[in-house]
Order: structure tokens, then C-alpha cells, then sequence
């Protein structure tokens, strides 16, 4: 969380274009709950057609239509939000990348004695970069997930109480799973980060001083 709010003054200047992107992650959650309501309903009235479908033509055909509109609503969703949120993400990621960069000038000449500039390079280009994925596709993940999560809750609830708590009493376990293994897991990234930046000020070494080891051998 406190990543997030550190990352809230650069998504300032993108502020209209984060609310076009969450409204079309609730038009892309409410046609996802939507959907399978206007499917029952369709089977429903199928069922009790007996065969005969003329009778409940008429609402076979709204519900059709009906469903054709949910799910061309939920593509142009899913389509503005792709766009949208990726064009926001490499922006901000840029912004952050500069960000970075004014920051190095203000460090101290130790600074750049206890580092390699290969290290250096790769928090400034790959680590912001690694911001993109995160914000474009992770958050939408998580929020609709989160979203739909709490709809089908509230729909299994009403339906069958007793057999939707039922079916959650393994969450508990799952969510504790969770947050034992995030210390690990975080752990795990920082260091594969590290290692990157040590491959990265190698890489940056060598090359620069390609010409003296080739001379050398």
C-alpha cells in the first residue's frame, strides 16, 4: 500500500483517463455478472418450452439481443481498458524514469563508489519498466477479480445461504497460505532484482572495456 500512494502524485496528470479506466472495469464486471443471469433466464424459459418455442419466442429473442449487447459492451470495455491503461502505464513509467534520473544527480559522489553504473542502469530502465505490467494488466486483474468476487458472493448468497458459506470455508486456509508465503516470495523478487543488476553492471563493464580485454586477452 504504501507503494501505491507513493505512485498517486505521478498518476495525477492521467486522473480523467484512470476514471474512463475504472469505469470501464465496472462495465466489464457488471456484463460479466450480467451474462450468466440472461443465459439462466434464456435456458429457463427453454426448459419450459417443452419444445414449443413459440410461445416464448418473444423473450427468447429480447434475451438474445440482450446478450449480444452485454458482451459487445463488455468487448469495448475490455478494449478501452486495454488501451487506455497501457498508454497510462508507459507514461507513468516514463515519468517515473525521469523521476529516477533527477534524483541520481542530487546523490553524492560515494554514492556512485559503492555502486557500479550497471547496477545504476538497470534500476533506472528495467525496474520502472517492470512497473508496466504491474499497473496495466495486474491491477485490472485484481480489481475485476475483486469486483466479481464480491458479486457472486452477494448472488450466492441469496440464492443458497447455507451452501455458499459452505463452499467458502477453505478460504480462510487459502488466505493465510497467502500471507505466510509473501515474505518468501518477496524476498525471492528482491533478489532475483539484485542479481539482474549484478549480470547488468557486468555486462556494462565488460562492454565498456571491451577493446582493453580483447588487447589483453
Amino acid at each position: 500500500m504504501t507503494a501505491l500512494r507513493t505512485l498517486l502524485p505521478y498518476l495525477r496528470p492521467y486522473r480523467w483517463r484512470v476514471v474512463l479506466v475504472l469505469i470501464s472495469i465496472l462495465v466489464v464486471t457488471a456484463a460479466g455478472l450480467l451474462a450468466p443471469w440472461l443465459v439462466r433466464e434464456l435456458v429457463r424459459i427453454i426448459r419450459l418450452s417443452e419444445g414449443d418455442l413459440s410461445g416464448g419466442a418473444r423473450s427468447i429473442a429480447w434475451l438474445a439481443l440482450g446478450l449480444l449487447g452485454v458482451y459487445g459492451l463488455r468487448s469495448a470495455g475490455q478494449f478501452i481498458n486495454f488501451h487506455v491503461s497501457h498508454v497510462v502505464a508507459f507514461e507513468l513509467c516514463h515519468d517515473l524514469r525521469e523521476a529516477v534520473y533527477a534524483q541520481l544527480q542530487r546523490f553524492s559522489p560515494a554514492y556512485y563508489a559503492e555502486r557500479q553504473t550497471g547496477e545504476i542502469a538497470s534500476r533506472v530502465v528495467k525496474d520502472t519498466d517492470n512497473l508496466e505490467p504491474v499497473l496495466a494488466d495486474v491491477m485490472y486483474d485484481f480489481v475485476v477479480s475483486a469486483l466479481l468476487a464480491v458479486g457472486i458472493v452477494v448472488i450466492l448468497l441469496t440464492l443458497e445461504p447455507t451452501l455458499t458459506l459452505l463452499a467458502f470455508l477453505p478460504v480462510p486456509f487459502v488466505v493465510a497460505g497467502v500471507w505466510l508465503l509473501r515474505r518468501p516470495i518477496n524476498r525471492a523478487f528482491e533478489a532475483e532484482a539484485a542479481r539482474v543488476g549484478e549480470v547488468s553492471a557486468l555486462v556494462q563493464d565488460n562492454l565498456a572495456g571491451v577493446r582493453e580485454i580483447q588487447v589483453f586477452g
